[in-house]
């Protein structure tokens, strides 16, 4: 019985692959970026540059947690996306006799696969990618270039815990949707469509503050390396 339902989440990744590729395509994507930006970063390709080898590895190692701050928030909506195409299914399957814990384990699996796969060929992108990247930076910079290809195991280790801390904040959600949900409103929720966003006096007035400050810190201060931890 229970090999059933690694069986149900395949399929259902399968039956709804035209939403659920571009999801993939995105993580895999946002894998590979994050490792590349921590390659680059870790300084062991900028010791063949003449200048940069104390201020590439900051910029490098704080963009590298912006792509995955935007990723948890870009992942969350899409996954949110996804949940909503297949909470009709999920209600038919909790009308049918499969209970609330049941689904959960489905969603579960689905997570298991989409992180295994994501992880896997973001990882081996990134790998394959970050020589490229490093070769662009290296010819850019006037420096000596090298073809030696390096993996990094602390990239790759820093790289699958972060993104499975957002698979796992990714699968929470879900479960916390499934739950909260009756098989009424899961059959209904596709239909539902999407609600309009409403504006937020709130964030309006945080955003124009930020803005203004930014402007501050960008006029007043010479040097960019100075910057960089004040806007972070």
């Amino acid at each position: 019985m229970k090999a059933i339902y690694p069986r149900l989440a395949l399929d259902d990744i399968v039956k709804n692959r035209r939403i659920y590729f571009p999801y993939l395509v995105t993580c895999i994507c946002m894998i590979a970026m994050f490792y590349i930006m921590r390659y680059i970063g870790s300084g062991e390709c900028l010791q063949y540059i003449p200048v940069g080898k104390n201020v590439i590895p900051v910029f490098m190692g704080l963009g590298s947690f912006v792509i995955a701050f935007f990723a948890l928030i870009f992942l969350f909506y899409t996954n949110s996306f996804l949940a909503r195409r297949r909470a009709k299914e999920f209600g038919l399957l909790n009308v049918l006799g499969m209970s609330k814990k049941n689904l959960v384990v489905i969603t579960f699996f689905e997570t298991l696969f989409t992180a295994t796969i994501s992880l896997f060929f973001g990882l081996l992108i990134g790998v394959a990618l970050s020589k490229f990247a490093e070769l662009g930076l290296v010819k850019m910079l006037d420096g000596e270039v090298t073809y030696r290809i390096t993996v990094l195991p602390g990239a790759l280790l820093l790289t699958a815990l972060i993104f499975l801390a957002i698979f796992a904040v990714l699968m929470v959600n879900s479960v916390i949707r499934v739950e909260r949900a009756t098989a009424v409103n899961l059959l209904k929720t596709e239909a539902a469509g999407e609600k309009a966003p409403k504006g937020n006096i709130l964030f309006g007035l945080a955003g124009l503050i930020l803005l203004a400050v930014a402007y501050y810190i960008a006029v007043t201060t010479d040097k960019p390396t100075d910057a960089i931890g004040m806007f972070f």
